[in-house]
């Protein structure tokens, strides 16, 4: 509450993030959801025209998710929110995440 300049009285003034555990004041709720809407647009435009921000994504997701362990893209895919059919049917995706996967394994053969 000391951070949100709010005294502990007034929780009426809060909005829960819900699962995430945090809390914001209502009077910031249309700026914080214009951002997540704008983050959102930023997202969709990248995956749609950046071509090493798709390999960077998919990357960066097989490596959060062990695939050199592994070998399955699918936690991966789900993480970013695709599945294999929408990879399958984007030349793009289907190239960049082929080529993520064997630079994973190239890695993981020379430093594993």
């Amino acid at each position: 509450m000391k951070s949100l300049e709010l005294d502990p009285s007034e929780t009426d003034k809060l909005y829960s993030a819900g699962r995430t555990g945090g809390y914001y004041r209502k009077t910031d709720a249309e700026r914080l959801h214009s951002m997540f809407k704008r983050h959102r647009q930023e997202m969709k435009l990248a995956r749609e025209t950046d071509n090493q921000f798709i390999y960077d994504m998919f990357y960066y997701e097989l490596s959060n998710h062990e695939y050199v362990i592994t070998y399955n893209v699918m936690d991966a895919l789900d993480a970013l929110g695709l599945t294999i059919e929408e990879v399958n049917n984007n030349p793009k995706y289907k190239s960049n995440l082929e080529k993520a996967c064997m630079d994973q394994r190239d890695w993981y053969n020379k430093h594993g």
